[in-house]
């Protein structure tokens, strides 16, 4: 029977014989020479855990050669990633062993990004909202309603779908006759691709129709840019500005269409752990003639009722500067739903 007190000098034994690894090398231009761990590169600002400073920040334009113990993964300018040791070059280049897809040896001046952060997963988030009103007696009114919004986004860009829909009919006590005074249909999409953390270009399209407006068609197509003020879990800003297409078609009347300036602004806010508000401004103005404008607002409060269940209070509100014959400029909807989130 083997002592079993003698494992624990076998496997410092062992140990002793295995080579250490050798630290990292960083030569600089000026000729100084500095020791550690390469952590990463990003913004020009190379990073090195070091024994005696701690982790050592670099300019990357002073940097003129590297040399690894172990694999770093190089992202290029032209979203190449190499994941390799490396070497000094000739001529401000990385030599890099093993050097795959026909790239022996890389120029500094290629590196974007070392050892990059892993890249977010794709998320989806959104909900859908059922709601529906009944009376009778004095008066016999139905009303239902249904919305659906998703979101889907990645670390460089972001899709937003939304649609809804709103029936409402009444009818007459004496006559028995149901008469519908509101059918109210929309759908919309709009795709954001970030050029930075904050600023990004956007597209966007949208359609609607609402017969207590008389409106058989509003739609609109644009693209612009946006800002992202915050991207924070419980707080969200950004705002938009950009140009598109308006078209709107009121029933029995001709349509009329311009080039539209769009300016845009969306707030998503979670007040409590169980109570949210969010809203959607847009403000449609055509260039042809400034005071012929559409203002459109569609604003949420939302409070939990368990995990993925929620009360909605949603208000729509519209402001057409030139509206239907013999309809006012201001319309407003609420709705009263529950919603279920994604």
């Amino acid at each position: 029977m083997r002592p079993l007190f003698l494992l624990p000098l076998a496997f410092s034994l062992v140990g002793l014989a295995l080579p250490a690894q050798e630290p990292d090398t960083v030569l600089l231009k000026n000729g100084d020479r500095i020791t550690g761990k390469i952590l990463n590169l990003k913004g020009g600002k190379l990073v090195v855990k070091t024994d005696a400073a701690g982790n050592v920040t670099l300019e990357w334009a002073k940097v003129k050669a590297l040399k690894t113990s172990a694999p770093l993964e190089l992202v290029l300018k032209d979203g190449t990633v190499v994941k390799r040791k490396v070497s000094p070059g000739e001529k401000g280049a990385l030599r890099v062993e093993g050097g795959a897809l026909g790239l022996p040896a890389v120029p500094l001046s290629l590196v974007t990004q070392i050892n990059p952060p892993p890249v977010p997963p794709v998320k989806w988030t959104g909900n859908v909202n059922l709601g529906a009103t009944k009376t009778a007696g004095n008066a016999n009114n139905a009303s239902v309603s249904a919305t659906m919004d998703a979101v889907r986004r990645s670390s460089i860009d972001r899709f937003t779908f939304g649609a809804g829909w709103l029936y409402t009919e009444q009818k007459d006590q004496t006559t028995k006759q149901k008469d519908i005074t509101e059918r109210r249909t929309y759908a919309g999409v709009k795709y954001d691709y970030f050029v930075s953390k904050r600023w990004y270009l956007n597209a966007s399209t949208k359609a609607e129709g609402s017969k207590a407006a008389n409106l058989n068609l509003r739609y609109t197509i644009g693209a612009g840019g946006g800002y992202q003020f915050y991207e924070k879990p419980n707080f969200k800003l950004n705002g938009e500005l950009g140009l598109g297409y308006f078209y709107e078609k009121f029933r029995h009347e001709s349509g009329d269409d311009h080039v539209t300036l769009r300016a845009a602004s969306h707030l998503d806010w979670k007040l409590t752990s169980g109570i949210g508000y969010n809203h959607v401004v847009e403000w449609y103005p055509s260039t042809e003639k400034f005071s012929d404008m559409l203002v459109h607002y569609d604003g949420r409060m939302t409070a939990s009722l368990t995990k993925s269940m929620f009360l909605q209070f949603q208000v729509l509100w519209d402001w057409d500067s030139t509206p239907a014959v013999g309809q006012r400029r201001s319309d407003t909807t609420y709705i009263l739903s529950v919603g279920w989130s994604f």
